[in-house]
């Protein structure tokens, strides 16, 4: 039915075995803010400015996961069943190239910036030389 939205679930809303430690961590925060210097400068909490009985509600609610989504469009040789080839064009697609952080089979578990700036460097340099 096109009239209806679809629905789209990437999972990526916050674990909930987190949800204890978020509420511990609001909480440490608010007692830090009380003490000097930062008692002086700090007016009031703008966010969550929940009571603290009210605080594991308020993070499910707005707390959210965060993912890097990498390894969608996994690199290979020419005998595997990979998209992309040894110099990212899409198998079967004229011309295409994947050069971001899709290509990325393991990103570890740091942020990804400068793998997806190696890929690009790299595959600027594919294209340059025309490989």
């Amino acid at each position: 039915n096109a009239s209806v939205p679809p629905l789209v679930d990437l999972h990526d809303s916050i674990d909930t075995r987190d949800v204890d430690d978020l509420v511990w961590a609001v909480e440490y925060i608010r007692t830090l803010v009380k003490v000097e210097p930062l008692a002086s400068i700090i007016d009031k909490e703008l966010s969550p400015a929940v009571p603290s009985d009210q605080l594991k509600q308020w993070v499910l609610q707005n707390a959210v996961g965060y993912n890097h989504y990498t390894g969608t469009c996994a690199v290979g040789d020419s005998n595997s069943m990979s998209v992309t080839d040894t110099s990212l064009f899409v198998r079967n697609v004229t011309r295409l190239r994947v050069g971001d952080a899709s290509v990325l089979i393991h990103s570890g578990n740091g942020n990804i910036h400068n793998s997806v700036l190696a890929v690009g460097e790299i595959t600027a340099d594919l294209i340059l030389n025309n490989k």
